[in-house]
């Protein structure tokens, strides 16, 4: 009985770690990716969807080795293929904006590139900048990362649904679509709508985020009084006596 109870306890605890983890941002966009490659892949090889396969578990499809081979595929998509496909983008995105810059702002001098102000941390053992620069470095890591599974998602979406499925049998972003022919119902139809709704709007958002450069390497670091003093001494020891600033 113990044995019995303790296993419950297992399943139960693993289960909502789970949950947790899927309803952060990043992991429920890995598992929407996960479940579209899988989809994908079984459409692919099989000729059938995810719902039709896994409806017995002696099917030719479900067993040991396609799942290695499955799991050796999304990791390349997912760890290689995409991210490099998504750089590869933004190089394009970030040319054009070469060929048509904006207008110059104005220097914002609360603003500094990060390997100088890590310099200068470094050198008065200043810990707390060092902190705050680690932070932000993950910051950006994990924009990055996030950045990098949200193109993958809509990249895998995009192929189930415009690229695989036949008359015969329809992909699973295809049989959700579907589902307004077979509920029925004013208030099933409209939770439908807004659900395929939000999702899309979803999509548009991650993929323009995805693919929109970061406008500046620089983080925000207020200048001190004496920084502020230091800098203003210095513009006027580089100012010539016209007026003109010889920096």
């Amino acid at each position: 009985m113990a044995d019995s109870s303790n296993s419950i306890s297992k399943v139960i605890t693993t289960s909502t770690t789970f949950i947790d983890k899927a309803v952060e941002f990043r992991h429920f966009m890995l598992l929407i990716s996960f479940l579209l490659a899988l989809d994908s892949c079984l459409m692919i090889f099989f000729k059938k969807n995810l719902l039709q396969s896994f409806g017995s578990l002696s099917a030719p499809e479900v067993n040991a080795a396609g799942a290695l081979i499955f799991l050796g595929i999304f990791a390349f998509l997912m760890a290689l293929l995409f991210p490099v496909l998504r750089q590869v983008l933004l190089a394009v995105v970030r040319w054009i904006k070469w060929q048509y810059p904006a207008k110059d702002e104005k220097n914002n001098h609360d603003y500094r590139y990060p390997s100088g102000v890590r310099k200068k941390a470094l050198i008065e053992r200043d810990k707390l900048i060092i902190e705050l620069l680690d932070k932000e470095d993950q910051q950006r890591r994990d924009h990055q990362t996030n950045m990098n599974i949200g193109f993958g998602l809509v990249i895998m979406f995009a192929i189930n649904y415009l690229v695989l499925g036949t008359d015969q049998v329809l992909t699973l972003t295809q049989t959700a679509v579907t589902l307004l022919d077979v509920m029925k119902g004013f208030w099933i139809s409209a939770l439908i709508n807004i659900s395929l709704g939000t999702f899309a709007v979803f999509l548009f958002v991650v993929l323009a985020m995805s693919l929109k450069p970061e406008s500046s390497d620089k983080i925000y670091l207020p200048e001190s009084d004496e920084e502020k003093a230091m800098r203003k001494e210095k513009e006027k020891k580089m100012q010539g006596p016209n007026g003109v600033y010889l920096g």
